[in-house]
């Protein structure tokens, strides 16, 4: 047990503050989505994965990107940030480099599944994995991606539904200090997290961690609770009672809908999570029948530059395994940059 369990250090919120509060919306002038569009066209001919952070930049996108960072990683920051108003171009491999262009002034981005993509697709397709949920249309629970980043860039929108949710993770942390503060001890131990089946046979089938931190290098959480199942029903140690408990009552935290922010994000927005600073899930959405105007965002994950500082160490999920969190210089090298990947496409 840590010794003087205090608030957390770090901004809380709940959903109503952020309904009348814009600070986490940055939106792009016209100049800035004029010079993002140029750069598109220079960089038209290349492929994806020779465009490094060198190619990427551009100069004017500057304060809208310190913006965001102050948003997604300062202490008194939301946790999360809005890029409003990106250009909406009218096919995939375009809206892609787009995305990796503005991605590259915030991080280094990482491959998110052993199909080694960079760019994942989150869309509705048929057959997918249960645990990969942003392949289907039903809701999300909360939960944290892997890297210290996440990006989610909106390209069409679903008929209905669909709505990202988000959650403070310093706001559980406290209501749990206030209420339980004997369970919140206890989610200063190890819990196993699994792998969503992605390790190779010779990699752990899970890694152990706490769900929060908040000491010296500063406040951070990192929770999913089908990790945690998953963990345990791929042979990690039974968690005790009173974990199991803790864990039951973050859970159901995480239910308490005052809580949480609903946002819709249109074509064009693209939202950008600090993963161990906010959850995040989703609403269930109604799909088109025409494949062309099915719900479709792109997403990536990203590692923060040094200059941006990272979440403390102690609560970084370990998402290096199987062919998850390469570099592109790393997907190079093994020899994954097919076109397939370059594209984001998982099947």
């Amino acid at each position: 047990m840590p010794q003087g369990v205090v608030a957390a250090k770090a901004r809380t919120w709940v959903g109503r503050d952020l309904q009348v509060e814009g600070s986490w919306i940055t939106t792009l002038t016209e100049k800035q989505r004029q010079c993002l569009s140029e750069r598109c066209q220079e960089l038209e001919s290349r492929p994806l994965l020779s465009i490094e952070q060198s190619d990427a930049r551009i100069p004017e996108l500057d304060p809208a990107i310190a913006s965001i960072m102050e948003s997604l990683t300062s202490a008194n920051g939301w946790g999360f940030a809005i890029l409003r108003g990106l250009p909406l171009l009218d096919n995939e491999p375009d809206m892609i480099k787009l995305f990796w262009l503005v991605a590259q002034h915030i991080g280094t981005p990482v491959t998110q599944s052993n199909l080694a993509d960079l760019i994942g697709n989150v869309r509705r397709e048929a057959g997918a994995s249960e645990r990969r949920g942003y392949k289907s249309s039903g809701g999300m629970d909360f939960h944290s991606d892997f890297t210290p980043i996440a990006g989610l860039l909106c390209w069409k929108q679903a008929i209905s539904g669909g709505e990202s949710r988000l959650l403070s993770i310093s706001t559980i942390h406290d209501i749990m200090l206030n209420e339980r503060p004997d369970l919140l001890s206890l989610c200063y131990d190890d819990v196993p997290y699994g792998r969503p089946g992605e390790n190779r046979g010779d990699e752990p089938s899970f890694s152990t961690q706490p769900i929060f931190t908040n000491g010296p290098d500063g406040f951070g959480g990192f929770f999913s609770r089908k990790q945690i199942r998953w963990a345990l029903e791929d042979g990690a140690p039974p968690i005790s009672k009173s974990q199991e408990e803790a864990v039951d009552y973050l859970e159901e935290i995480t239910q308490r809908s005052s809580l949480e922010f609903l946002y819709l994000l249109q074509p064009g927005d693209l939202l950008l999570l600090n993963n161990y600073r906010v959850l995040h899930g989703r609403s269930e959405f109604v799909d088109d029948d025409d494949p062309e105007r099915r719900r479709h965002l792109f997403r990536i994950w990203l590692e923060t530059f040094p200059a941006w500082g990272g979440p403390p160490t102690s609560v970084l999920y370990d998402y290096h395994y199987g062919d998850i969190g390469l570099t592109p210089h790393e997907v190079l090298q093994r020899g994954l940059g097919t076109a397939e990947a370059m594209l984001g496409r998982s099947h």
